[in-house]
Parts: structure tokens; C-alpha cells; sequence
């Protein structure tokens, strides 16, 4: 395999991630997340503001 071809082949997965990957977030609601998280728990960890949580999300 030449470097073209490869890098093309990496290209072409790296799109098809990233595209899945917005898909997903386009999807994502704040209110289904919420859901999902024990309060306790955050306060716990120390979350406190809203861009915390964010980062802490898988």
C-alpha cells in the first residue's frame, strides 16, 4: 500500500468517526443526560457548574 492509498483510507475513516460522532451529539438531550446522572453523585465529585458536567460526561 502506497502512502496515498493509505492516507486516503485514513481520511475516509476519520470521516465516517467524526460524522457518527456529530451525528450522535446532534441528538443528545439535555434532559435524557440528566436523567441518567445521580445529583448526589455530582455534588459529591465536586461538579458545580454546568460546564463541569459537560466535561465530566462520557
Amino acid at each position: 500500500m502506497d502512502p496515498s492509498e493509505l492516507e486516503d483510507l485514513v481520511r475516509k475513516c476519520l470521516d465516517e468517526f467524526y460524522s457518527r460522532r456529530i451525528a450522535n451529539l446532534s441528538r443528545l438531550r439535555l434532559k435524557e443526560v440528566l436523567k441518567r446522572k445521580n445529583p448526589y453523585l455530582m455534588r459529591a465529585i465536586g461538579l458545580r457548574t454546568a460546564a463541569e458536567l459537560v466535561e465530566f460526561l462520557p
